[in-house]
């Protein structure tokens, strides 16, 4: 059972105060070769009651290039769309309202560490105006490993909120998989928006993953680079 409440400031706009209970079934394979790991949730709250499940599947082959494809639905049961978007899924960005993933800036729309991505909900690397939703949303991630650790990767999804039909995005681009899950970089190539490399503030869409967890930082000098 997770509770927030947070100390009301006028000149600031904040979140809701909220009460969520969450229930969670994990089963996980977590090896170096082979890498599996499923995820199914269901939380409740007075605000709004949602379920959604994930699929993470990697294989590393001897070539030292690896496979992966993540796949995720999530499915509102109802809730208050009128009071706030919260607690709404997301393509590219999801509000941590339980306070799971390691945010460097939790609240950041702009700058540095609004790029930062984390794999959950959508898992989409490009950054769309539409990327909320508060009925239902279903995305698969690919990554196909080229060179060591230099993959490409792609993201197909569809997503629908109440009262008007369901939307669907992709987007593609380079990955480079220095340490996977505490040190990656994402370079958009194509997506919904077109081709962003050879729009304006291109630097800007750059995504990374950085953990600066003290036991993982060793593994950056153990790792066969090449």
């Amino acid at each position: 059972m997770y509770s927030v409440q947070r100390e009301n400031e006028p000149s600031i706009k904040t979140s809701p105060n909220y009460e969520v209970l969450n229930m969670t079934y994990n089963v996980s394979n977590k090896g170096a070769i082979n890498y599996f790991s499923a995820n199914t949730s269901f939380e409740m709250s007075d605000q709004f009651s949602k379920i959604q499940s994930s699929i993470d599947f990697r294989k590393l082959y001897p070539s030292g290039r690896q496979f992966a494809i993540r796949m995720f639905l999530g499915k509102f049961l109802w809730n208050n769309t009128g009071t706030t978007d919260y607690f709404d899924f997301n393509l590219n960005r999801p509000n941590d309202y339980l306070f799971q993933y390691s945010y460097l800036g939790r609240s950041e729309t702009t700058g540095f560490y609004s790029q930062q991505f984390v794999t959950a909900e959508g898992g989409f690397k490009s950054k769309f105006e539409e990327s909320n939703s508060n009925n239902y949303m279903a995305t698969i991630n690919v990554f196909m490993g080229l060179w060591k650790w230099v993959e490409v990767y792609g993201d197909l999804g569809f997503l629908k909120n109440k009262g008007t039909k369901a939307v669907g995005y992709f987007d593609s681009g380079i990955r480079l998989n220095i340490l996977p899950d505490y040190l990656e970089l994402y370079f958009p190539v194509v997506s919904s928006n077109g081709w962003e490399i050879s729009q304006p503030n291109y630097s800007s869409k750059i995504r990374f993953v950085l953990s600066l967890r003290s036991n993982s930082l060793k593994n950056l000098f153990t790792r066969n680079w090449f």
